[in-house]
């Protein structure tokens, strides 16, 4: 997929192929001051001297996203933005992505 754009959460990707998954559920939401919060989520791939922004969403109301079809062996980071820009931007290292439920 190149550049792909869905309505429910604007996901954008960027040539990107694969059976894994980032999901923001549980502890893992996006929060603005505790609270579940609507927020640009980004996805950078972790490779030495690369830091290719793979793909970018917004998070739900309640906080959650996911980023499906990404490989899954290679290791990410996440980065949570604050929409108003009053607070500064979290960001969660070296994550791995989940197996998608159906390439299990």
């Amino acid at each position: 997929m190149s550049n792909v754009l869905m309505a429910s959460g604007q996901l954008i990707r960027k040539n990107v192929h694969g059976k894994g998954f980032i999901a923001g559920q549980g502890s893992g939401v996006l929060t603005i001051d505790g609270t579940p919060a609507v927020g640009e989520v980004w996805l950078y791939e972790r490779v030495p001297n690369s830091g290719k922004l793979i793909a970018r969403t917004q998070s739900r109301s309640d906080g959650t996203y996911a980023i499906e079809f990404i490989p899954p062996e290679r290791r990410y980071m996440v980065v949570g933005t604050d929409p108003d820009g009053v607070h500064n931007a979290v960001v969660a290292d070296r994550i791995t992505p989940a197996l998608m439920p159906e390439f299990e």
